[in-house]
């Protein structure tokens, strides 16, 4: 699952419209719009993590797990 299904997903959740967290994140709807819709190719760490904020969610970095050969 991709970063975008994830706000998604999350903003279903939470019955949270698009203004919505433009609103509480300081971020044009426009362009949470466009980049919900996949016509934005990346969106900046630090308005992501405004978004993940909103959303009451969290990045989790781990290492890559490798496979034995």
């Amino acid at each position: 699952m991709n970063e975008i299904n994830i706000v998604k997903d999350r903003l279903i959740e939470l019955n949270m419209s698009q203004y919505q967290l433009a609103k509480a994140t300081g971020i044009s709807a426009a362009t949470i719009s466009r980049w919900l819709a996949g016509k934005h190719a990346s969106i900046e760490l630090k308005r992501f993590k405004k978004i993940l904020k909103a959303l009451d969610l969290v990045i989790m970095i781990m290492p890559e797990l490798k496979h034995q050969q």
